[in-house]
């Protein structure tokens, strides 16, 4: 795989996108993914604190359940 200037690759343990809400739906990864597309403009390290921040948004702040591991890199 080539990458170019502009390409994102994300990284993430299983505790990212199976966090789940008080309904006990998952985050999912189509949930991220929109997430990513959405706010690609900003630097790796904004992106990652925004995925967190959703992610525990979505969690209601409860009491973690898996490693939350994220990675984030930005191709210039």
């Amino acid at each position: 795989m080539t990458l170019e200037p502009g390409n994102i690759l994300v990284f993430h343990s299983d505790g990212i996108a199976e966090t789940t809400n008080s309904e006990g739906l998952f985050f999912g990864t189509a949930r991220l993914r929109k997430l990513i597309e959405d706010k690609h403009e900003v630097t790796a390290a904004e992106l990652a604190d925004i995925v967190l921040r959703e992610v525990d948004f979505f969690a209601d702040s409860a009491p973690l359940a898996d490693d939350r591991t994220l990675v984030v890199l930005k191709v210039r």
